[in-house]
């Protein structure tokens, strides 16, 4: 049965309308940071006078009990139709709203281009100034910075890609049912997301970014192809971080829609004052409610302690994380008696929730996560840059005097271990490097195996991979609700967006699997001939 809303709608092409540009508009006096929004549903009762009859209560009773049961029902459909997180992203034509946009926050009571040659001039031309001879405008947004750190959170969504239209929506709806609810539910809001998309992303796409990011004030959706400490490059030559100044200079010069631009403003005047944490994370994968808080209490006790030197720099990463794979899985009907005749299609069910597997290498830094932190004065270039894949090894193979500066090499790189599934990762044909990725239909005997849970470690060497699919060891129905009730909990992901999500793309593997192969060996992405042969092999098998 396909999904209800998965129609195309007129309204989805290209629109004349782009999203306005913060940057480009009149600063006003600054704000507080805008609330965010929370999604709030009541039931009101009229307060009626009371009946001398004994009919009246039978009466509001009765209508109580109806109220309740139609909530119920009204709750069930919500959650099948994915509508509880992030509603319908590709709403009808009827849908007035889908092109306003809100206004978004603005800087100080001048022009913004003047406040931007200014920060320019303090951080680049004249470097060593004496603060207290810059501007008031300068001197304000100095003064007013609280935070002992600053944190950027980086994250790329459809570069070089924003033509892929199908791509696009498939990589929106991941976005919205991992990566972005766990960034919410962080329990510090203490950093400055900043996600980089195509200029030339689809208008409706962009819409609805803007529109699903702008009540946010520290998430920054930013036109741009320009990436840095998270580009997969052993490259230390050319600028590469919010510490030399290579990202705020792309920053200064590209459309910026969403987010408060005062706080952003502050943080690149901090450059060169504060601790500097960059983290990494793609836009399918999302972090342990609790990672970011964490990251931070260790880079303040460790940056600037007063009991013993500072190091220069620093790594974190996990290695430990839970897979989402989609695809669908036939099982029995658990409703069905024993011994009664039913038909094929009454007897089976088709599971649209995925399977979950945990993973936790050994000797790997895997991507979502990875954090490097440079001390106070410690320039760009003296901290290493490696891919994820390498950066265990490399960093703790180190020479002493070209490492952080702790009397133990290994101290330089942390891992994360404190939280049982630290990071979620999806593995859909979305993936540019389409690594681990099964989208097959499966048959499952029960319906307590359908989403297969375990859990292994690769410590490995690769092994010549084999034609068949391995069969994953059997899971106590206990550890498979366990894992779905944490990724629930500690990540903020609902198991019904992950059905819709996982609908959704089943429905268009087709002409998403056409697209990520039109995009592969585009700047920063996957060319690998293993990648497009699983992408050609999708598009074979399912009529394409």
């Amino acid at each position: 049965m396909r999904r209800p809303v998965a129609q195309s709608s007129p309204q989805e092409k290209q629109s004349s309308r782009s999203p306005q540009v913060i940057k480009n508009q009149q600063s006003l006096s600054p704000s507080s940071s805008p609330r965010s929004p929370h999604l709030r549903s009541s039931l009101s009762y009229g307060n009626t006078t009371s009946s001398t009859t004994s009919s009246t209560p039978r009466i509001s009773l009765r209508w109580l009990c109806l109220s309740l049961m139609a909530m119920v029902a009204l709750i069930f459909v919500m959650g099948t139709m994915g509508l509880f997180f992030v509603g319908n992203p590709w709403p009808s034509s009827d849908n007035k709203a889908q092109d306003k946009l809100l206004e978004p926050p603005t800087v100080l009571n001048q022009d913004q281009e003047e406040i931007q040659r200014e920060i320019q001039n303090f951080l680049f031309d004249n470097n060593h100034q004496d603060p207290s001879s810059v501007s008031p405008t300068i001197q304000h947004l100095l003064e007013t910075w609280e935070s002992p750190l600053v944190h950027i959170v980086n994250t790329r969504f459809m570069q070089e890609q924003g033509h892929l239209k199908a791509l696009g929506r498939a990589r929106f709806y991941l976005f919205t049912t991992f990566c972005l609810p766990t960034m919410r539910l962080q329990s510090t809001q203490d950093f400055l997301w900043i996600i980089k998309t195509d200029l030339q992303l689809d208008v409706t796409l962009l819409h609805k970014m803007v529109h699903l990011l702008q009540p946010y004030s520290n998430i920054y959706l930013v036109a741009s192809n320009q990436n840095y400490m998270i580009r997969n490059t052993n490259n230390n030559n050319a600028g590469n971080s919010w510490r030399d100044g290579a990202e705020i200079q792309d920053l200064l010069h590209a459309p910026i829609y969403t987010g408060n631009i005062t706080r952003l403003y502050q943080a690149m005047l901090q450059t060169n004052r504060q601790v500097i944490l960059e983290t990494r994370l793609d836009a399918d994968d999302g972090l342990h409610k609790y990672y970011l808080k964490q990251i931070q209490d260790k880079a303040i006790d460790q940056f600037l302690s007063t009991t013993s030197e500072p190091p220069k720099w620093l790594y974190w990463c996990t290695r430990r994380h839970v897979e989402w794979h989609g695809g669908a899985a036939v099982v029995k009907n658990p409703a069905l008696l024993p011994g009664k005749n039913q038909t094929l299609s009454q007897q089976e069910l088709v599971d649209y929730y995925g399977s979950l597997l945990v993973v936790e290498h050994s000797k790997l830094c895997i991507t979502p996560g990875i954090t490097v932190g440079f001390g106070i004065g410690t320039p760009a270039d003296q901290v290493p840059i490696h891919a994820h894949d390498k950066l265990f090894q490399e960093i703790r193979s180190l020479a002493p005097h070209n490492a952080c500066g702790y009397e133990h090499v290994k101290d330089c790189l942390e891992l994360v271990e404190d939280f049982l599934l630290v990071a979620v990762r999806a593995r859909t044909p979305t993936s540019a490097g389409m690594q681990r990725v099964e989208m097959e239909q499966e048959e499952q005997d029960n319906d307590t195996t359908t989403n297969n849970t375990t859990t292994t470690k690769n410590n490995k060497k690769k092994k010549k991979k084999k034609h068949h699919k391995p069969t994953p060891p059997h899971v106590s129905s206990f550890r498979m609700y366990l894992y779905w009730d944490l990724l629930h909990d500690d990540f903020g992901v609902l198991r019904e967006q992950i059905k819709y999500t996982n609908r959704y793309i089943l429905d268009h593997l087709v002409p998403i699997a056409k697209d990520n192969l039109q995009g592969q060996c585009t700047s920063d992405h996957s060319c690998k001939n293993e990648t497009k042969d699983k992408l050609l092999k999708i598009i074979a098998e399912n009529g394409g």
